[in-house]
């Protein structure tokens, strides 16, 4: 069985000075050109979670963070209520097709959170759904993904799953229009 994969698109970054979502990638806005990613490598299903920039589902929340908002997309059925469901934050400009499909395949092998840089990255992990509808009712991706082992990424995939959170960290092939 294939994850759903969820894109935390969020809203508008104090530091990048607009919605990472909607930064260009190759002609495209980093949230269609990371949908389409998902789509070629892990097939079909995918949700956005905080905004609609993608061309494909979408569910939004109430603006009160990112583990609220999985945990209400969990307990509306958006996710299903079994399977995997692997987040992805949507400022992974690097990302690619390796690292993607490393990640699916080792999250489901054992529910995770990625390790970057010897610290987790909470935003980045591979759960069953039952871990949001019984998790915390509010807090932290933190919180929420806490009990999750650490998986460290490989040396050869680690650029691919640094986020970038100023302007001058993105790579040349993403603008700010």
């Amino acid at each position: 069985m294939r994850p759903l994969v969820c894109l935390l698109s969020g809203g508008r970054s104090r530091r990048m000075r607009q919605n990472k979502a909607g930064l260009y990638h190759g002609g495209l806005t980093q949230a269609v050109w990371l949908s389409r990613l998902v789509k070629q490598v892990v097939g079909p299903r995918v949700l956005e979670l905080g905004g609609s920039w993608t061309e494909g589902d979408s569910f939004l929340d109430t603006g009160l963070g990112p583990a609220l908002a999985l945990r209400e997309a969990a307990l509306a059925g958006a996710l299903g209520w079994t399977g995997t469901i692997i987040v992805l934050p949507i400022d992974l400009y690097r990302l690619e097709s390796t690292g993607l499909c490393w990640l699916v395949r080792e999250t489901l092998r054992m529910p995770s959170v990625l390790v970057v840089d010897q610290s987790p990255s909470w935003a980045t992990f591979g759960a069953p759904v039952e871990i949001l509808l019984r998790g915390p009712t509010g807090g932290s991706l933190r919180a929420l993904t806490s009990p999750l082992r650490h998986l460290e990424v490989p040396k050869p995939l680690e650029d691919q799953f640094r986020d970038s959170d100023y302007p001058w960290e993105l790579p040349p092939t993403v603008s700010v229009r």
